[in-house]
């Protein structure tokens, strides 16, 4: 999401919680990550796309769509146990926004089984369809 938030979206550098050249954690280093309150995760747009559409990498740049994706694809692995219940849906979207919350991206979903209808029933906030992207992500 740098380019619409910005590749210094906190004002201190002091809030952000680690730069990917010292964080180490469990001896992988770590994409820069921000500190938030959780409680605005679910107040972020979530981006639909479609397992049609080619330009998965290109949005991998500003849409955070899991951490364990199938291959080069944007579909994670942990998606396919929530299709057809609105509950587990739901709390694996509320885990994506957080992520993508601390990685200053936007959250994402792609599954080929699923349908706009269904993730504009479960999430509160708003839906962005990644088809009509140019909207929101050509900033000049």
């Amino acid at each position: 999401m740098s380019r619409i938030f910005g590749k210094r979206m906190c004002p201190h550098g002091g809030s952000r919680g680690s730069v990917p050249e010292r964080a180490n954690i469990a001896n992988q280093n770590t994409p820069s990550l921000w500190w938030h309150p959780s409680r605005y995760a679910c107040q972020l747009p979530f981006v639909f796309h479609p397992a049609s559409d080619e330009r998965c990498e290109e949005l991998k740049e500003s849409v955070h769509f899991g951490n364990h994706l199938l291959g080069s694809s944007c579909v994670d692995q942990g998606l396919k146990d929530c299709l057809g219940d609105r509950g587990k849906l739901a709390a694996w979207m509320e885990t994506i926004a957080n992520e993508a919350l601390s990685m200053a991206k936007l959250p994402g979903i792609c599954h080929p089984e699923l349908q706009l209808t269904e993730v504009e029933e479960v999430w509160s906030s708003w839906i962005v369809d990644s088809t009509e992207a140019d909207l929101v992500f050509n900033f000049p």
